[in-house]
């Protein structure tokens, strides 16, 4: 909702109908959203399926090694919150080419990770219909993402 000028205060206007309006002032405006704020933390015990606990890991455990591609493979798709996808474009002039886009991903719960990546995407997306005529893509995750390679001083371009 967009400040409007009413009397000699600035307000805004929360709810339009039927040609009647109701502007609160600013401050209540502010309380509302730090009532609301402090009722968040209450509210979010609650949401999830009571089968899964809600878990963060804060401390990631080390990956395994390198030799071991598909572990390794695993690990990085499982503690990726990012990847970038890329296909050959369908579209108008950029027909042919390649193309990528940026997606939030995850692989299941944390405490029960399964390695595939789950991507949240619309029908609507250009790069998804672009893939329902032709799947093959590639994606790409890194360790960059995380902490790992300044915790071991690594480059991330080239962690050796």
């Amino acid at each position: 909702a967009s400040p409007v000028k009413v009397g000699r205060g600035w307000h805004t206007l929360v709810e339009v109908n039927k040609g009647h309006s109701e502007a609160y002032s600013p401050t209540m405006l502010l309380q509302i959203a730090v009532c609301a704020l402090l009722a968040l933390p209450v509210e979010m015990s609650v949401f999830g399926n009571g089968d899964q606990p809600n878990i963060i890991i804060t401390n990631k455990p080390d990956p395994p090694p390198k030799n071991e591609t598909a572990r390794m493979a695993r690990y990085i798709v499982h503690y990726s919150d990012w990847c970038a996808l890329a296909h050959i474009s369908r579209h108008g002039n950029t027909t042919g080419f390649p193309a990528a886009r940026v997606y939030s991903t995850a692989d299941g719960f944390d405490n029960s990770s399964t390695g595939i990546p789950f991507f949240y995407v619309s029908k609507m997306d250009a790069h998804i219909n672009d893939l329902s005529t032709d799947g093959r893509c590639s994606v790409t995750m890194s360790l960059a993402e995380g902490d790992y390679c300044r915790k071991e001083s690594l480059d991330p371009e080239d962690p050796r």
